[in-house]
């Protein structure tokens, strides 16, 4: 195989994979849904970026929720920013408005947009 093939190739392959990761941000935004969960277990994940001294450091902060029906997260700001944030507690029941998919390796699961209180 020439060089001039081998590089065409990687660059191929290196354009199909950009095209794919940006493909899958609009979709993993667009796939939502609705379930009724029972709410096991809430930790709080501090999620610091940055790290040079001259960019500064910021911190921002996600809760990963446990479910009887997988695992969520709820962010207080941006794009998935959620009314929800803050109100949930664990051991109680909600209805649960989602919007994402679940990547576990990734840590990425649907983001909560919006929790409804159900009474037992």
């Amino acid at each position: 195989m020439s060089t001039h093939m081998t590089k065409g190739m990687i660059a191929a392959l290196v354009c199909l994979l950009i095209a794919a990761v940006v493909s899958f941000i609009p979709a993993n935004y667009l796939h939502s849904g609705e379930s009724v969960v029972r709410i096991t277990n809430i930790t709080v994940q501090q999620i610091v970026s940055g790290g040079s001294e001259d960019a500064g450091v910021s911190t921002s902060y996600r809760y990963i929720v446990s479910t009887d029906r997988g695992i969520f997260h709820i962010s207080p700001d941006g794009l998935y920013a959620s009314t929800a944030f803050g109100k949930i507690e664990a051991g109680a029941t909600y209805r649960i408005f989602h919007r994402g998919y679940t990547i576990p390796f990734l840590g990425i699961y649907p983001h909560i947009t919006h929790a409804e209180l159900l009474t037992e």
